[in-house]
C-alpha cells in the first residue's frame, strides 16, 4: 500500500509539473547590477537589505497572482507553452534599471519602504509588481510565437523599437485583464502607460487603443 501511495504521489506531481505552461520562478536579489548601475555611488545598503528580506514576499505575491494572470492566455492559446520550466527572477535595486525579460531582471525599488522613504516617492501597489513580472515574461512568450507582423513590418515600421515591441503585449494585457476581471491590473496599466517610458509607452498605448486590441491579436491566431 505504501509503495502504491508513493507511486501515485509521484504521478500526481509529474502531472502537475507538466500541466503548468508558464515557468516556475525563483526570486533572488543580486548585487551585480547595482555596481554596473552606479559604480561610484551604489544604492544604499538598506535598500539591498530590504530587497533580500522581501524575496519570499515577492515569491508569494507572484505565486498567488500567476494562475489568474495566465489563465486567459492559455485558454486562448492552449498549445503555446513557455519554453522554459524554471527561471531565476533576479531582483535589483538600481533606480535607473529597466526591467527585462531575457534574462529576467526586475527592478523592485518602487516596492521598498526604504526607497520610497528616502526618495520621497510613492510605493507601488502589489498588483504593479505582479504586472511587471507578467509583462516581462510575456515579452519572452511573444518572441517565441509572434513570427511575423504586418503591423510592425508595414504600416508602423517607422515607429521606435520600444513602441513596436509593445503593440501585441499591450493588446494582450487589455484583453486578458478585461476577460479575467482583473480590475486592479486594468487600473494600473491605464494609469501607468500614459506617463511611462519617455513617451514610447504612451505612443504604443495610443496606437493599441486606436487600432483595437482584438484586431492586433488576430496576428497571433
Amino acid at each position: 500500500m505504501n509503495l502504491f501511495i508513493a507511486l501515485l504521489l509521484i504521478c500526481m506531481t509529474a502531472k502537475a509539473q507538466t500541466g503548468q505552461q508558464y515557468p516556475r520562478l525563483f526570486f533572488k536579489y543580486s548585487w551585480l547590477f547595482e555596481n554596473i548601475c552606479s559604480p561610484l555611488s551604489p544604492p544604499p545598503r538598506i535598500w539591498r537589505q530590504e530587497a533580500i528580506a522581501k524575496e519570499q514576499k515577492f515569491q508569494d505575491l507572484w505565486e498567488a497572482a500567476a494562475p489568474k494572470l495566465f489563465k486567459g492566455l492559455f485558454e486562448r492559446y492552449p498549445n503555446r507553452p513557455f519554453e522554459r520550466k524554471e527561471l531565476t527572477a533576479t531582483l535589483s535595486v538600481c533606480p535607473r534599471l529597466i526591467p527585462v525579460g531575457e534574462p529576467l531582471i526586475l527592478n523592485v525599488v518602487h516596492f521598498l519602504d526604504s526607497y520610497t522613504t528616502d526618495e520621497g516617492g510613492r510605493k507601488r501597489p502589489p498588483e504593479a509588481f505582479t504586472w511587471m513580472v507578467f509583462h516581462e515574461l510575456m515579452h519572452t512568450w511573444l518572441r517565441r510565437y509572434l513570427k511575423s507582423s504586418e503591423l510592425v513590418n508595414g504600416k508602423y515600421a517607422a515607429e521606435s523599437d520600444v513602441v513596436k515591441d509593445h503593440l501585441h503585449l499591450m493588446a494582450l494585457e487589455i484583453v486578458l485583464f478585461e476577460e479575467a476581471g482583473l480590475k486592479d491590473q486594468q487600473k494600473w496599466i491605464e494609469a501607468f502607460y500614459p506617463i511611462a517610458g519617455g513617451g514610447n509607452y504612451h505612443r504604443a498605448w495610443d496606437l493599441v487603443r486606436k487600432i483595437g486590441p482584438k484586431k492586433i491579436l488576430r496576428e497571433l491566431d
